[in-house]
C-alpha cells in the first residue's frame, strides 16, 4: 500500500515558478509529505540542500524511497514543523533561501483507515504523528461541553454547533469509531445538509488532536531564524482558518517592512488542475519574498 500508492502535487507548477531564482539553493520543505514538491524541487531547481521534514512516520518511507537518487542533496527528519527551528539551530544548520509549507491532510493519510475520512469505519484515530499517545477519540472523551464547543467553531462548524456539540457531548463515551462519529453527526440534522455537516466535524476533530493552528502559529513566530538574508516563502492552505493565520502574518511581516507580497491575490488551482486532483480544489497559495 505504501509504495503504490500515487500522489499528485498541489499547484506544482507555481511552486517552482516561486523558486525558479534560488537555482542550487537550500530548501525546506517543511511538510514534505510523499515527496511530490521536493522531488521537483531537487529534479528542476537542483538544490545544494534540502531538508524535508514531517511529522508522519507513514509519509517519511514513502518519501524516502521516492527522493532517495538525489543522495546527499536531501535530508530527511521527522518532527512536527513547529519544532524545525529549534533543530536547525541544534545541528547548525544553515539558513534557508527558499521555504515551502503543504498544509492539511494528504491523500496517503486518508487512504491507511486512520481515523480521518467518514467514508472508512476504523478507529477514531485522527493522530497525524502516529508516536503521540492522545487519538481524536481519547480527546472528545476528555473534552467538557464548552470546550467542544471551541473545537468546533475552530474547525469552521456555524450551523446548528450547540446542537452538534450537544449529541456529541452526551455520547461521546459511545464514540470510539469514525461510525459512530458520523452516527451521531447525522443524527443533528436533515440529510440534506450530512456532507457538508460531516466534514467539517471531522476536520475539526482533526485540527484538535493534531493542534494545527498552534503548530502553524509557532512555525511561522520563528521563521524568519530560517531565513537567509534574501529568500522566499510559499504557502499552500486549505482551510480558510490555515489561509487566515498565513495572511495575518504576512500583514505583520510586510508592516515590518521585511517582505513583499509578490502576488496581490492568492493563487488558486485550474480548473483543469481540479479536474485532475479534486482535492486540490480548496487550495490557496501566498508567495512572500523577504529581505532580512
Amino acid at each position: 500500500m505504501l509504495s503504490n500508492h500515487h500522489h499528485i502535487p498541489v499547484l506544482l507548477s507555481f511552486v517552482v515558478a516561486c523558486f525558479s531564482t534560488f537555482y542550487n539553493g537550500r530548501f525546506l520543505d517543511a511538510t514534505v509529505g510523499l515527496g511530490g514538491h521536493s522531488y521537483y524541487l531537487l529534479k528542476s531547481l537542483s538544490p545544494y540542500y534540502l531538508l524535508g521534514v514531517d511529522r508522519d512516520l507513514d509519509a517519511l518511507k514513502i518519501s524516502k524511497k521516492r527522493l532517495s537518487k538525489f543522495g546527499s542533496k536531501l535530508h530527511l527528519h521527522h518532527s512536527e514543523f513547529s519544532k524545525i527551528p529549534e533543530f536547525c539551530a541544534l545541528e547548525h544548520i544553515e539558513p534557508f533561501d527558499c521555504v515551502l509549507i503543504d498544509l492539511g491532510i494528504s491523500s496517503l493519510q486518508l487512504a491507511l483507515n486512520r481515523g480521518f475520512s467518514y467514508k472508512q469505519n476504523t478507529k477514531l484515530d485522527m493522530r497525524m504523528n502516529q508516536t503521540k499517545k492522545t487519538t481524536a477519540s481519547d480527546s472528545l472523551h476528555n473534552t467538557d461541553f464548552d470546550e467542544l464547543v471551541d473545537i468546533l467553531k475552530i474547525g469552521g462548524v456555524r450551523r446548528d454547533i450547540y446542537r452538534i456539540a450537544k449529541v456529541l457531548y452526551e455520547n461521546k463515551e459511545k464514540i470510539n469509531t469514525t461510525e459512530d462519529l458520523a452516527f451521531y453527526v447525522r443524527k443533528t440534522g436533515n440529510r440534506k445538509d450530512a456532507v457538508k455537516r460531516l466534514s467539517q466535524v471531522f476536520q475539526s476533530l482533526r485540527i484538535d488532536v493534531n493542534d494545527e493552528y498552534n503548530e502553524l502559529e509557532n512555525f511561522l513566530d520563528n521563521i524568519t531564524n530560517l531565513l537567509s538574508s534574501k529568500s522566499a516563502f510559499v504557502s499552500i492552505a486549505y482551510h480558510s482558518g490555515e489561509d487566515r493565520i498565513i495572511k495575518g502574518y504576512v500583514k505583520h511581516w510586510k508592516k515590518k517592512g521585511i517582505c513583499t507580497e509578490v502576488f496581490s491575490h492568492v493563487i488558486k488551482p485550474s480548473k483543469d488542475e481540479i479536474k485532475s486532483n479534486l482535492r486540490s480544489r480548496s487550495a490557496k497559495l501566498r508567495y512572500v519574498r523577504f529581505s532580512l
